[in-house]
């Protein structure tokens, strides 16, 4: 339960196994079902705010495109399955003011501001981090991200708002998560993510993906998310030896990472920008926690013969597919 609950996972996990526990009373498990319960009622609200917000902002003449969990959490099969921490929202920087004046209107209070995007928070469970770019100005992604607008499609049915196609979506996805894995790490929800992004759209355009990707210097190490996560969640069969110290720490650092691996990554991005540094204890500090993604893709060979089920990682017995039904 503890590890699930790491991960981001537990309402999942949680309904995966209840099936296979309909009488259990034991006082562990009840708190399990309490949590996700708890969690149910959270993405009904999550939700509902949500198209609040898009009616409220779009309603003000705001443009509004929605990113990452807003959309994607709809996509898992039970509406509790897919658990988020707050609301992504990008808007023109011109339309920041008018934004906070309609979202303050509405209930939402201004919590943060951070290099590119502004955090409200409405109770009990809504936080909204409202960008107005996706990344900050230092990413190396940035000015892929510039024009992203130019890649938003309005959606008919609501004036302002704004959908990217799947394939952008699963672009910045994994800009994000590779974001995250060279900072404090992350878990096993965004490597399940991937899968159901694909499982979703199964007809995206893979040249595009491909093409893109080998553009942002990120095709490596999608294609190794994409083996653990058919390893995990589809095929059940062995993860590839090259792969496994990068599923480890994916399995120890739950879902947003550690601050024990945020500074052991930050200096050693230190150490490689100030190779000549004679500090014993500065190299020792900055020794990498997280190993890095494979970039030799003869290393990662086709699945193995033998059985690596992800019931042993997320607590149960069943695959993602048996869980949905």
């Amino acid at each position: 339960m503890c590890f699930s609950r790491s991960h981001a996972i537990e309402a999942l996990v949680y309904r995966g196994l209840a099936p296979l526990l309909p009488h259990c009373q034991d006082p562990v498990w009840k708190q399990w079902e309490n949590w996700a319960n708890q969690l149910l009622a959270q993405s009904i609200v999550q939700l509902q705010e949500r198209d609040d917000i898009i009616h409220s902002l779009t309603a003000a003449g705001i443009h509004l495109l929605p990113v990452k969990g807003c959309w994607l959490k709809e996509r898992y099969p039970d509406l509790g399955d897919r658990q988020m921490s707050d609301l992504d929202m990008l808007i023109h920087p011109e339309d920041a003011a008018s934004a906070e004046q309609t979202l303050q209107s509405i209930g939402f209070r201004k919590e943060d501001v951070c290099f590119h995007h502004t955090t409200y928070i409405k109770p009990p469970y809504t936080a909204l981090e409202l960008h107005t770019s996706l990344l900050p100005e230092t990413h190396e992604h940035t000015l892929y991200y510039q024009a992203i607008w130019e890649k938003a499609t309005p959606v008919a049915e609501t004036p302002g708002l704004y959908r990217l196609k799947p394939e952008d979506e699963y672009l910045f996805y994994m800009v994000h998560l590779s974001k995250h894995m060279s900072e404090g790490g992350s878990g096993l929800r965004s490597i399940l993510d991937n899968r159901i992004y694909f499982r979703c759209f199964p007809d995206m355009d893979e040249s595009y993906l491909e093409k893109e990707l080998e553009g942002l210097g990120l095709l490596e190490f999608a294609r190794q998310v994409q083996v653990l996560s058919r390893c995990w969640f589809e095929t059940g069969l062995a993860i590839p030896e090259a792969l496994e110290p990068l599923a480890q720490a994916i399995c120890s650092v739950g879902t947003y990472g550690t601050l024990q691996m945020r500074t052991h990554n930050r200096m050693a991005r230190l150490r490689q920008k100030h190779p000549q540094s004679g500090n014993a204890l500065f190299c020792l500090l900055s020794s990498p926690v997280l190993p890095p993604y494979v970039r030799d893709e003869a290393a990662v060979p086709g699945f193995g013969e033998s059985p690596h089920s992800a019931a042993r990682i997320l607590g149960g017995t069943h695959r993602v597919e048996d869980v949905a039904q």
